[in-house]
This record gives C-alpha cells, structure tokens and sequence, in this order.
C-alpha cells in the first residue's frame, strides 16, 4: 500500500526469474568455484541466436552470436552502462567472471547462463506466456490513496484492540494518543498497517506489538513508549516495516526470535528513518539456524539507534542465518555497536557510523564495512589467550574480530575511501584480530580503503599501500 506517509519506503524491486541469458551479482567466491550471491544486480542482455551460440563440454558458452566469449563479455561490459569490467581471464570454474572483486573474493561478478539454463528458462518463460494468454486480457489497477482517509479511525485502546479483531486486512489510525494494558497480537495471515498519525503509542505491555509466523506489519509516523521495560516490537518469523517511528522507555527496541518457530519461518524486518532507544538493546536477534533454506533479514535505513546499557544491534551465534543491511544510520551501544556472531550470515555497514566501548565485534559470517565510520570508545582490555565463546572481549578497538569459533569461516572487509576506524584509548587498535590468522586460519580480515587510528599493515590486501599520515594511516 502506498500511502502519503509511506512513499519513503525502500523502492520496490522487481526480481526477473524466467528467460534469463546471465546477471550481475553481489557476492562472495566459494571454495568450489561458485559465488554465494547476497544480491542479484541486474540481468545480462542480449539476442540470443541459438544458430550462432556454440557451448563447452560443461554447458556453458564458448561463442555467442558468431564471437567468441571473451570478446562478447568485453564488448557487451563497455555498452551495457554498468561503471564495472569484466574480467574474462579468471572466470571460476562455476562459470563466474570477475567485475569488481577484492581479494578475499567478495564483490560484483558476473554469470553467463549454460545451455541447459537457457532452455529451462525459455520453456518456462513460453508456459508462463501460454498460460498467460489463455486467461485473456489482465487488467492491472494502481490506486493511490490517502491514508489519513483510510481505515478505521481510532482513539481508545478498545477501539484499537476492536480494529484488529477481524483478521486479513486492518488499516488503523490514531486519533490521538493511546495507552494500552496489553500486547497487540498479529497472528499469521493477517496484514496490519498502523498510522500512528504523529500520536503516541504506550504500553506497560512486556511486548506492546507482538507479530507472529506469517503476519504483516507496518507502523509508521509516531511514537512507541514502553514504561521502563519489555520490548517495543517482536517478529518470530514474521513481515515488518517501521517508517518514521521513535521508540523510547523500552529494555530492547526490536526483538526477533525466529530460533522460537520450528517451520523455517523468517523475518524480513524493515527500518526506515527511524529513531530507537533502548536501555538495553536496540536490535536483538536470533536466527533460526538450519531450519530454513533462507536467513533472517534485517534493513536498517537512515536510522538512529541506541542501545544505552548493552549494545546497538546484538545477533545470537548458536542460532545463526542472519542478514543485516545496515546504511546512511548511526548506530550506539554502550559495550557494542554491532556484535555479529552468527554463522552463514552477512552483514553489510555503509555510509553509517558506528560507534560504542568496542565499535564493532565480528565472531562469524561475513562483515562488510564501505565508507563508514566506526569507533571504539571504551577503556583498553587485551583479550586473554583463553577466550569464551559467549559474549565478547571489550577491547576498545574499532573493529575487532574474535577468531575462537574454529567451526566456521569468519571474514570482514574494509573498504571506501571514506571509512575512518579508530580507538580512543590506548592500547586498544583501530583493527584487531584476536587470535590472529596463523592460529585462526579460519578467519580473516581483508583491507582496501579507509583511513585509520592504528597501523593496519598486516591486513591490507596484496596491490594496497599504507602511508602515515597527520590523520592516521591511510590505505591507497
């Protein structure tokens, strides 16, 4: 639904699946040769001539319209009005070239589809096509409204609790502030838009919005107030959006517990220009680990976060599978900015700042760091020989990556000319890795921008520089 508050919603992306000859992907090379893609960028065209298009002994192209691949690609990568290039020497043996890729093998790449690929597609593509044409002519209807003319109008917590009570579809509009004794429960299958109309939203409630697996939310333009404790919103494995909302007086602004449902059921939580303080956590989440082929997603968006008395964003490791966009936000913590333990999970940080006693705790997945600015505030506290694998060290670095979990890969990548990583206290380092890759081989950090407080030198990329500077040292 778009309505006049809403309009600022992350745009709408539309996913082509069928008839596809290739794409540009965002993601990071595998041991096998593949990429694990994080985000499909946008497809590969061009006129398929099957007469023309000759194929290697594994399916994939050798000539593509009479030229040969390589030719096409270097072609096809400087009309296509993509900034990238790609790299037809050192395509993977899963078939993917190389566009804007750092060491560590995480960046844009770029895929042909094999032979096999493209008819699969195309019959598809001509089943979806018949199938289309037998039902005649479709008729697609866009309608905008206002939503200040929409839904039910309510002022009374009975009101309220009334205009939920129907299921499916419920579009609700504060007439003036509300207090209410308990939680609103959105129960699977249901959709909920709330309008706080610039009014505020109180609950004593230990969780005031309460969405279940398979429920749809979205609160936008207003205020959430706890009364000292619980939580503000609660996703387990449902859809939510918050747009222009403040949370305050609350134990933890957003909490998610996918680990809860057993069905593989996961979140998609949204933040958009929206300020939350809590006195403990800002964002807590928990994956839902193996039980789902997909991961938990969070998009944090031009917001302000806060956590005062432990951290801005916290993930939990045992239950992992969780992604985390993070841009144009701040996010504070008073131990951590962000800890992200979680296996097979990405986090992404970008034009953000980040800041907190250690700005950013890495223990598992892939952390991903482009023109922000992170900083370690707290006291120094080496980190001992023998660590836990609960919790974190406070350090006081910058950023700082805790390689004991042996069981899986951990990497972060700093990158952007305007990523600046520093500490505030002595001893503590702008970038520390604890053990470091000759005991923890499994992880590794990987540098190719920024400027920082300490000497990053053991962890810049091959072809990169560092040249101290009165700002810090400087990678180029």
């Amino acid at each position: 639904m778009l309505t006049e508050e809403a309009q600022n919603a992350p745009v709408l992306k539309c996913e082509w699946v069928y008839d596809t000859l290739g794409y540009y992907v965002l993601g990071t090379a595998t041991a096998n040769g593949g990429v694990t893609v994080f985000d499909y960028l946008r497809p590969i065209e061009y006129d398929y001539d099957e007469m023309k298009t000759m194929f290697d002994a594994d399916g994939y192209p050798s000539y593509i319209n009479g030229v040969n691949v390589s030719d096409f690609l270097k072609s096809f990568s400087q009309t296509d009005g993509y900034s990238g290039t790609i790299d037809t020497r050192q395509r993977t043996v899963a078939g993917y070239y190389p566009v804007s890729v750092s060491s560590s093998g995480y960046g844009v790449w770029a895929y042909l589809c094999t032979y096999s690929e493209i008819q699969t597609n195309s019959e598809k593509d001509m089943q979806l096509g018949a199938e289309g044409a037998s039902l005649g002519n479709i008729r697609i209807t866009v309608t905008g409204q206002n939503s200040r003319e929409d839904g039910v109008k309510v002022s009374t917590e009975s009101e309220l609790l009334n205009a939920l009570n129907g299921g499916g579809l419920s579009i609700i509009t504060l007439n003036n502030d509300i207090v209410l004794s308990r939680s609103i429960k959105l129960e699977g299958s249901t959709i909920t838009v709330i309008n706080l109309g610039g009014y505020q939203l109180t609950s004593s409630a230990s969780t005031i919005i309460d969405a279940e697996v398979g429920a749809s939310v979205m609160v936008h333009n207003g205020y959430i107030e706890g009364t000292g404790s619980g939580t503000a919103v609660s996703s387990c494995g449902a859809t939510v959006m918050l747009n222009g909302v403040t949370i305050t007086n609350v134990s933890e602004g957003i909490t998610v517990f996918d680990n809860k449902n057993t069905i593989g059921a996961d979140s998609d939580v949204r933040l958009v220009n929206c300020n939350i303080t809590a006195f403990e956590d800002g964002l807590w989440i928990y994956g839902n680990g193996g039980v789902s082929e997909r991961n938990t997603n969070i998009i944090v968006d031009g917001c302000n976060i806060n956590g005062t008395g432990y951290a801005g964003i916290i993930c939990n490791g045992t239950y992992y599978g969780t992604n985390i966009n993070i841009t144009d936000s701040t996010v504070k913590g008073y131990y951590a900015a962000v800890y992200f333990p979680p296996a097979q999970s990405v986090l992404t940080v970008e034009n953000s700042t980040l800041e907190g006693w250690t700005g950013l705790v890495v223990k598992g997945g892939t952390a991903n760091v482009i023109d922000s600015v992170i900083t370690g505030t707290g006291e120094h506290n080496a980190p001992p020989e023998n660590l836990s694998l609960n919790g974190w060290t406070d350090t006081g670095d910058g950023i700082y990556l805790e390689a004991n979990y042996s069981a899986w890969y951990t990497v972060i990548n700093i990158s952007g000319d305007k990523t600046v990583v520093s500490s505030t206290s002595v001893g503590s380092q702008a970038v520390r890795q604890h053990p470091n890759s000759d005991t923890a081989p499994q992880a590794s950090i990987h540098i190719t921008g920024g400027i920082f407080s300490s000497d990053i030198s053991d962890y810049v990329d091959a072809g990169y520089g560092v040249t101290k500077t009165e700002s810090g040292y400087k990678v180029n």
